[in-house]
């Protein structure tokens, strides 16, 4: 009939890989290290609002000379709301856009 069905599920939990490129294999060894899951790292790591925070956090761990003291000062008090200051931050931090890519 064409309409959508929805199922209960745990989709969430699928593993996220880096692509080949230096960004994302940075990312995913930060984030291996944080978590200490072995290998796997969960998809809502990277993708929900705490993980915008955790992107965020990796790129700056990787590129400590690019940070904006004025945001990072932002993002440290911003508790469950880092997410946001990544998000409404990318035309003044390079490492917000770079969180948000």
């Amino acid at each position: 009939d064409g309409s959508y069905s929805c199922f209960p599920s745990e989709g969430g939990h699928v593993e996220w890989a880096p692509r080949n490129d230096e960004l994302d294999v940075g990312v995913w060894k930060y984030l291996k290290q944080k978590f200490q899951h072995g290998q796997r790292i969960s998809v809502e790591r990277v993708v929900s609002g705490t993980g915008l925070a955790n992107c965020y956090e990796a790129v700056a761990s990787l590129y400590p000379d690019k940070i904006d003291k004025e945001v990072h000062k932002k993002f440290q008090e911003a508790g469950d709301m880092q997410g946001m200051i990544v998000a409404t931050h990318t035309d003044q931090s390079e490492l917000c856009k770079l969180a948000m890519e």
